[in-house]
């Protein structure tokens, strides 16, 4: 009877463990399929936006960022399981699938704001300098240019959310109305800031207020519409946010289109600091130079000075190095200005005057193509 009991004992635990480990590799299934890889590129993406931000300006641009974009195929089915059939993703591997079991559009517009305030916060929230181009940047020499990353592609499974109303969706409402994940204040303001909503609720014609409990509820404004023409209607607060979707509203067609959320980053020079900046930069060249090859640096300086002198005269040398210096200093400055001009077109839509000629960070939702993406970005820097 021991040796049974026993043997019933041994039984019944391997069973049990055996059991345990099926468990174990479902879940793992469950976690790689569905998002554990996904949660995994993204610390790993963040780890290298704050690597590259403690970098000295000049090298960071030859530190990759390790970015890979998320691909999201978005499907609808009260009893569905797996994958979705998103024709975008065809072939494709690593992508994340998310099944809405209701026909409610703000099951789709919370998709967009918490990949949205996701690519925010992992690309450190406007709040470092990641693309520099070093000598365009500070010293005004060369061209600066937007980079960014491709955080997601949110394609949908077309046939499964055909009857989904797409004309119904307003995400610039939900992110004002709903608050982010672990946060007591909304997405929106996540993002940009308080100034931010203010701004953004008098450009749309907008009012915040509460109901009975307490809920935000964003209602239409009965303010002029001369008080709404007195706003900037591009004008987002500092933090760099403006989300492009609303263009889209009400085009089922447009809506079901493949988007891809990007995070855009542009600075440029201002006039006089980087002036100063060259200047400085030239004269600690030349010192390096002093201190480590004084003889060399003497000699190179007196034959050059002795050229000129002899070619031109005392009195032409002094006119032509003071004409060249005016030349290379205007010729700088001018190429400033236009980098200046060009990051204002950039950011035009979420800084105001002096602001959008210095730069911005911004989170844009565009439809995932090149024409569009190119409209915001020069370089890319992600993993398809």
């Amino acid at each position: 009877m021991i040796k049974t009991k026993k043997g019933e004992i041994s039984t019944a635990f391997i069973i049990t463990v055996l059991l345990l480990i099926l468990g174990f590799i479902i879940v793992l299934i469950f976690y790689f399929n569905l998002g554990g890889t996904k949660t995994l590129d993204d610390t790993v993406c963040h780890n290298s936006v704050i690597f590259r931000a403690t970098l000295p300006s000049m090298v960071k641009d030859y530190i990759p960022l390790q970015c890979k974009t998320t691909k999201i195929c978005v499907t609808y089915g009260l009893l569905k399981f797996g994958r979705g059939n998103c024709a975008e993703f065809e072939g494709e591997t690593g992508v994340t699938t998310i099944i809405l079991r209701t026909k409610n559009i703000n099951n789709v517009e919370k998709i967009y704001a918490d990949e949205i305030l996701k690519c925010w916060t992992m690309m450190g929230e406007g709040k470092v300098s990641l693309f520099t181009q070093y000598a365009a940047v500070n010293m005004g020499l060369g061209d600066v240019y937007p980079s960014c990353v491709v955080c997601d592609r949110i394609a949908f499974d077309k046939e499964a959310m055909k009857d989904f109303d797409f004309s119904q969706m307003d995400l610039s409402r939900y992110m004002l109305e709903h608050k982010a994940p672990g946060k007591d204040i909304s997405y929106f303001e996540a993002i940009g800031g308080k100034a931010s909503v203010e701004k953004t609720l008098m450009k749309l014609n907008l009012e915040e207020k509460k109901d009975d409990k307490g809920k935000v509820v964003i209602t239409e404004s009965f303010q002029s519409q001369e008080a709404v023409s007195n706003v900037n209607v591009n004008s987002v607060s500092e933090g760099g946010f403006i989300e492009e979707y609303n263009k889209q509203k009400q085009n089922q067609e447009i809506q079901l289109r493949e988007s891809a959320i990007v995070f855009m980053q542009i600075s440029s020079p201002k006039q006089g600091e980087s002036l100063v900046n060259l200047g400085s930069k030239i004269a600690i060249a030349g010192a390096t130079s002093f201190i480590i090859a004084p003889s060399l640096t003497k000699s190179v300086v007196f034959g050059v000075a002795r050229v000129a002198a002899g070619i031109l005269g005392t009195v032409e040398t002094a006119i032509a190095v003071v004409s060249g210096a005016i030349i290379g200093v205007t010729t700088q400055q001018i190429n400033v200005a236009l980098n200046r001009q060009l990051t204002m077109t950039k950011c035009s839509d979420i800084e105001v005057g002096t602001d959008a000629r210095n730069g911005c960070s911004a989170v844009r939702t565009v439809n995932y193509d090149f024409g569009d993406i190119s409209n915001y970005c020069s370089m890319i820097e992600s993993i398809p």
